[in-house]
């Protein structure tokens, strides 16, 4: 947007609270006869950033822009994850249609790749007495229902606000939606079929047209009440095993979008972030306590994995901080330091022709291999370091070994 750097200059460069003036808010690209309406309303000269926001949130209507497109029609390498939200969405519809309310689905847990698969559990089997038969069998009648639905329609309705609440099916799903300031918001609507009606759902996520989704997929029990979804590509079964379930286990705390509304709402985000501190501090507890005694038996290797900015060089520095204090000497090797120079011809890049850092490709991945097996042997290694500035690798930095308690992490 044209002159937003202006916007935000307002709040380096004066001290009368955030106001924001007609000549900022034209330079920001706003229209002329709007901006003039607005302040004619408010009464005002000037417009309180608090304000602004709130306005523009109010006038958008979330998920207007979400309307089903032809799978070919996505980018390339968008398009497996496309694939698999459209495939959990008529999974939700297929729950719904044979279930009603008993049968929300929960995503528990979608990977770092997330066109690989989602865990997900069902609420009226994610009880103590159900057993893994019963999810076996929902899981064959939840497949049987999904196939029919590929050859329904999926269809993108703007509705006012109460009026879409209403229709929304599932409970979390409609206190999901209820968090968000707005008069009017887009759901998704499933067909059915004739006599049973239509679901309905926030339209959350992009899905495409269901005539053009049709790729290959599996529905698989993992345990009572928990399941997984493969789609569009079926051989991960060494990469996802059936111990992933545990990591789809409800968690004693919820930090859905929702929850973090009604948080800050009530006052109560500082203990909400307390909360979610605290549970995972718990979590790299339990994480380190196994790990270390693995790595007391023989040497090995911890690999964090996650998109940019997921918080994987954080994440592994406090887990070897947990594995320093069960005395393992672990320190984080971060694989940014280990990049490809920029003007190397090898280094991948996307679709649109520029430099793609999530692909593994941009790594020296001979250069990680031949560390890591030094370290395991426990031979000392000098680590390579990464300008960021120049996109060439620099001058190397101290060197670092693998004692008899030492593991990398």
């Amino acid at each position: 947007m044209a002159g937003k750097d202006e916007v935000l200059k307002v709040f380096q460069q004066n001290n009368v609270g955030g106001l924001i003036s007609e000549s900022v808010l034209l330079k920001a690209g706003l229209a002329e006869a709007t901006v003039r309406q607005l302040l004619q309303a408010l009464g005002t000269e000037a417009l309180p950033f608090s304000t602004l926001v709130d306005w523009l949130w109010t006038e958008s209507i979330p998920g207007e822009r979400m309307a089903p497109q032809p799978l070919a029609a996505a980018p390339s390498d968008n398009r497996a994850e496309l694939a698999l939200q459209t495939l959990a969405l008529l999974a939700a519809a297929a729950s719904w249609a044979l279930k009603g309310g008993d049968g929300e689905l929960r995503v528990e847990n979608t990977p770092s790749t997330p066109e690989a698969f989602q865990g997900f559990t069902v609420a009226f089997l994610a009880k103590d007495n159900s057993t893994l038969d019963e999810s076996v069998a929902f899981a064959s009648q939840l497949s049987k229902m999904m196939e029919e639905l590929l050859l329904s329609s999926v269809q993108l309705e703007l509705l006012p606000r109460e009026e879409a609440l209403s229709r929304i099916c599932f409970d979390n799903c409609r206190a999901f939606a209820s968090s968000a300031r707005c008069s009017s918001m887009a759901l998704y609507k499933v067909a059915l079929g004739a006599g049973v009606g239509a679901f309905y759902t926030p339209a959350a996520a992009p899905v495409a047209q269901l005539s053009s989704c049709q790729v290959p997929w599996k529905l698989e029990a993992l345990a009572p009440g928990r399941f997984k979804l493969l789609g569009p590509s079926l051989n991960l079964s060494a990469l996802v095993p059936g111990h992933f379930a545990k990591l789809g286990a409800p968690l004693p705390l919820d930090v859905g979008i929702q929850e973090c509304n009604a948080a800050a709402e009530a006052g109560q985000q500082t203990n909400m972030a307390l909360q979610a501190e605290t549970l995972q501090n718990n979590t790299l507890s339990e994480l380190s306590t196994r790990i270390a005694d693995a790595a007391r038996q023989k040497s090995c290797v911890v690999v964090v994995a996650g998109p940019s900015s997921s918080g994987k060089t954080t994440f592994s520095a406090r887990l070897a901080l947990h594995l320093q204090a069960r005395g393992v000497d672990a320190r984080p090797l971060e694989c940014d330091m280990y990049f490809k120079a920029r003007a190397d011809p090898t280094h991948p890049r996307d679709a649109k022709g520029e430099l793609n850092f999530e692909d593994p490709g941009s790594l020296r991945i001979h250069k990680v291999k031949e560390d890591l097996e030094a370290l395991m042997a426990g031979k000392p290694v000098e680590l390579p370091k990464f300008c960021f500035k120049t996109g060439e690798p620099s001058r190397r930095r101290r060197g670092t070994s693998c004692s008899s308690r030492s593991r990398r992490c």
